[in-house]
């Protein structure tokens, strides 16, 4: 009788899966016009703070960055921060977080802003530098705790949104008069594509600095991923970002570029450990850039959109498996998140909460202008973005895109109806 049971069960479970691998068994997911959620401009002088504050997580905490059979951290190479540019001007105050981990889940970001509700702010940033050997265990997320960030630990959780929180509120509390500055650059030799296509190396600085000269600090943009240190690192590091950060002055809060595959490069063998020289080669081409004179009363305006994700749909699986998995993790992914645009002076930023390719990056530059610049890993963590060619033949980044090739264009439409939001500096 068990036997027969168990031949029963056997065909069941197989009868089920035949059915989930043809069959949708979810409604489709229709995305929908994105919804702008908030636009604001500031007029008048910028008055800007900054601050950088330790994560300082317990000893053994959960290392992030890549798949391991043992998370637990065994020390600290250099201790990974939350760096914070807080800017206001009359009508708009905005913060820029970056934080040394290795993405921000929706969860954390809105623990961040919950703890903040009383500075008023108009918009909050808050990025990961992406190294991969930072702070884990923040993620409530089966998989990507599994194979990303160790172990989820509520209180680790906390932990991270209090120490973000901090530095944002530090950074408000340290706000005076300040100019702004834009450079950029190009460094292809920095950077390689690991698919083998287009390398970035688009480099961007926004330097604050008082009127005196004092520099408050500067928010800089580079693609490649922080993966000098190994899987087999088990110390706590910020990798490249950190030491590019301690080498500028000021407080210096690191966005990723369009990163999805650009990994770093050096150009010549350099003395030192990789990560040190890595950091410093890109720390002294931003104190090199050729800076203009600073605005004092620069446009400043920030506006988001909410916008409807594509179905679940698995590059890194033969299309026979993608209908099953599919209907199997449908309710494990996000059905929505936001983007956001953000003008700093003549530094317009158009930030997904993803990881997008150069090739994506060169299509969403020619929508919004050559000046745009890709800001990845903004908060509520979506995963890969690959053209849709790309996703459909299975190329490039396509192997670790799950939501389908619909993903570029959605998020584009997203920011697109949040640079139409941001409202127009008078005169200009």
């Amino acid at each position: 009788m068990l036997k027969k049971l168990t031949t029963w069960a056997v065909v069941a479970i197989g009868v089920t899966l035949l059915i989930l691998s043809v069959f949708p068994v979810r409604g489709p997911r229709v995305p929908g016009a994105p919804r702008v959620v908030s636009a604001a401009r500031g007029e008048g002088p910028l008055s800007a703070g900054a601050a950088a504050v330790p994560l300082a997580v317990p000893p053994g905490s959960p290392i992030g960055g890549y798949p391991r059979l043992r998370y637990a951290s065994q020390g600290v190479l250099d201790e990974p921060m939350a760096r914070a540019l807080v800017l206001t001007e009359a009508g708009l105050s905005v913060a820029v977080v970056s934080v040394d981990v290795l993405l921000v889940p929706a969860a954390l970001r809105q623990k961040v802003e919950a703890r903040l509700r009383d500075l008023q702010l108009d918009a909050v940033l808050v990025a990961a530098t992406h190294t991969h050997s930072g702070p884990g265990g923040f993620w409530d997320d089966a998989l990507g705790s599994r194979f990303g960030t160790g172990p989820y630990d509520p209180a680790l959780e906390e932990l991270l949104a209090g120490r973000i929180a901090d530095a944002i509120r530090k950074g408000a509390a340290a706000r005076g008069p300040a100019l702004v500055s834009v450079a950029r650059s190009r460094r292809v030799d920095l950077v390689r594509n690991r698919d083998g296509g287009d390398r970035g190396g688009r480099l961007l600085a926004v330097r604050l600095e008082r009127p005196g000269g004092e520099v408050v600090g500067q928010l800089v943009v580079f693609p490649a991923h922080a993966t000098i240190h190994p899987s087999s690192n088990r110390l706590l590091s910020a990798d490249w970002p950190g030491v590019m950060a301690r080498e500028l002055p000021g407080v210096t809060v690191f966005l990723q570029g369009a990163e999805g595959d650009q990994t770093w490069t050096l150009p010549a063998p350099q003395p030192g450990a990789p990560h040190v020289a890595f950091g410093r080669l890109l720390a002294a081409e931003v104190r090199s850039l050729p800076y203009p004179q600073g605005d004092e009363s620069p446009p400043l305006a920030a506006a988001a959109a909410e916008v409807g994700l594509p179905a679940p749909s698995f590059g890194a699986v033969p299309p026979f498996l993608d209908r099953l998995l599919s209907n199997l993790l449908w309710n494990w992914l996000p059905e929505r998140t936001r983007v956001v645009v953000l003008r700093v002076g003549a530094a317009t930023l158009v930030a997904v909460p993803a990881e997008p390719g150069e090739a994506v990056a060169n299509g969403w530059r020619g929508a919004f202008g050559p000046d745009a610049e890709v800001v990845s890993l903004v908060g509520d963590y979506v995963g890969y973005v690959e053209t849709a060619e790309g996703v459909r033949a299975r190329s490039g980044e396509a192997k670790r895109t799950y939501l389908g090739p619909d993903l570029a264009r959605v998020l584009q439409d997203g920011l697109g109806v949040a640079k139409g939001a941001l409202p127009p500096a008078p005169g200009r």
